[in-house]
């Protein structure tokens, strides 16, 4: 079987085909930009010297080739995000896609395809014209959950097959190629049910399903009493009371409404919780924010993997369902606003998998905090959490610190819950992560930062002598005006204002690590070179770890 990776630039294919031959050490894997460059030299110097059209015939070209000359079965190919051939009829297609696609991706050194626009805006700019190929060419989706770039047993499983007792049901959705490998490969993992929905597909797709899915894998909407909307205004004990009074063929219960409060859910799942068996409470929500619950409930009576981005966002990831210990009591987080981009699971995924607990995504806002909804949490199992910000200032007003003599700057990024002081602990580990992101430019003269938040404190201890700036505003906010400063300490997100692209530092320090960073996107604009927070986040990480380890025994 030749199995060909697309998606979007920096979406990982690369680092996923490295990953698959250490998965499945029999097969053959190739990337064609690699092919390319050995044959033809740089990319860059294809693209600066001949333009892209030229480098697509070369795609296709050596695509070609590698597909009459490879001869060894399985074979992997990936290939680049633009690329324009055509697929054999025989070949499957995988999409690899992760959740920040829809973001952008910057790859530093990579050739630009618009030399007048910035990396980010161009991949804006053809983004859902590709999404529309990608989504017609692939027999196949996988969502990589952010930060897991490092070889895996869940990735091993299903590139290897050995995927077994998954659980869970799949929706099928209108858009999926519907094939013999696709449905058998799903069966094998184990899916309790697909379920099929008039609203969805067409005659001809429930017919195919309905004639090769095994009778007892097959579910449909209408064998429970389900509600999926709610009145403006409505509350949840009114809702809930409605579902129970209309469900006269006493059929098993379903809530999947949208959610609006930690409170809310807590009270679904207390609902739920009374009656197993015969309820399932599947909240939703325009984001994803209870997907963290599903999981953690993922035993329910009804519950679904998401494959598509067309699915209910609050869907757990495939990888992400299988990834659960089975048997986890309590669980870790990482808690804030945004949070669906964080690395956090994936950093500290091995260290709670030997606890068998598992590490969620839970976006929290100042009003949830003042709301209760850490207690909520508590209550739900959580015990361990990495904190960033908005909330780093309210878990410092919160917890006691566990460390008198360590530094904290009114900011707590760490917390545990301890069972038997019935109380919070936590700790400021960014501070060890700053030290090393800063040690090669913190003597430099002419230093800006940029923005600083909940960090703001720290920033100014460590760098007293430099210029802090509003991302608000953009206005000196201490120190002196520079107009060429050396170095810019980059300390906000895609809010707010950004520095003058006349100031042309020569370095960008950025305490953010995504690839979709505004400012990565800054330094690729003006030249400049560029350090990422990259350092600094698993730095602080290896403090977070110390700790958890320390007070939990």
């Amino acid at each position: 079987m030749i199995t060909i990776l697309i998606g979007h630039r920096g979406a990982g294919k690369t680092s996923l085909l490295r990953r698959i031959q250490s998965y499945v050490p029999h097969a053959t894997t190739v990337d064609l930009d690699e092919v390319i460059e050995k044959a033809e030299g740089p990319i860059n110097d294809i693209f600066s010297r001949q333009g892209e059209k030229k480098f697509r015939e070369l795609e296709k070209k050596y695509f070609e080739q590698i597909l009459a000359s490879e001869k060894q079965k399985p074979l992997y190919i990936s290939i680049g995000a633009g690329f324009e051939g055509d697929f054999p009829q025989d070949v499957r297609v995988l999409w690899v896609r992760r959740e920040t696609d829809k973001y952008g991706h910057i790859i530093p050194g990579r050739p630009r395809l618009n030399p007048q626009a910035s990396e980010l805006a161009t991949y804006r700019e053809r983004f859902l014209s590709r999404e529309d190929r990608y989504r017609s060419e692939s027999h196949e989706i996988l969502t990589i959950p952010e930060g897991f770039n490092r070889p895996n047993n869940e990735e091993k499983n299903f590139f290897s097959h050995q995927l077994k007792n998954v659980g869970g049901m799949i929706t099928i959705l209108p858009n999926q190629k519907l094939d013999q490998q696709w449905l058998n490969d799903r069966l094998q993992f184990g899916i309790d049910a697909f379920e099929l929905r008039d609203d969805l597909l067409t005659s001809e797709q429930k017919e195919w399903l309905l004639k090769h899915v095994p009778e007892g894998k097959l579910h449909f909407p209408e064998s429970v009493h389900d509600l999926h909307h709610r009145d403006e205004g409505e509350t949840l004990s009114d809702v809930l009371a409605h579902l129970e009074a209309t469900n006269n063929a006493k059929k098993p219960l379903k809530l999947a409404v949208k959610i609006h409060s930690f409170q809310e859910l807590l009270e679904g799942d207390e609902w739920m919780q009374k009656d197993p068996h015969n309820r399932s409470f599947l909240p939703r929500s325009d984001d994803g924010r209870w997907q963290w619950y599903r999981l953690l409930r993922y035993q329910m009576k009804l519950n679904f993997i998401r494959e598509d981005e067309w699915s209910a966002l609050d869907q757990p990831l495939l990888l992400d369902w299988v990834r659960r210990p089975p048997h986890a009591k309590i669980f870790a987080a990482v808690l804030g606003d945004p949070v669906a981009h964080s690395f956090t699971p994936a950093e500290h995924s091995e260290f709670f998998a030997s606890k068998e607990i598992p590490v969620f995504r839970i976006r929290m806002t100042e009003n949830d905090w003042k709301s209760g909804a850490l207690d909520i949490l508590q209550k739900f199992g959580l015990r361990y959490a990495a904190v960033t910000s908005p909330l780093k200032y309210k878990a410092a007003m919160l917890c006691r610190g566990a460390r008198p003599c360590a530094p904290t700057f009114s900011s707590i990024n760490t917390i545990m819950w301890n069972d038997v002081t019935q109380e919070w602990l936590g700790i400021n580990t960014d501070y060890l992560g700053f030290e090393v992101l800063i040690s090669d430019i913190r003597d430099k003269k002419n230093i800006v930062v940029w923005g600083g938040g909940s960090l703001l404190p720290m920033l100014q201890h460590f760098l007293p002598d430099a210029s802090f700036y509003s991302s608000r505003t953009g206005k000196l906010k201490q120190g002196t005006h520079l107009e060429k400063p050396d170095v810019i300490l980059w300390a906000t997100g895609h809010e707010g204002s950004h520095p003058p692209l006349s100031w042309k530092p020569k370095h960008v320090v950025d305490l953010h690590y995504h690839d979709f960073s505004p400012g990565l996107d800054y330094a690729e604009r003006i030249g400049a070179a560029y350090i990422s927070g990259m350092t600094m986040f698993q730095k602080q990480a290896e403090g977070q770890r110390e700790f958890w380890r320390e007070y939990a025994r």
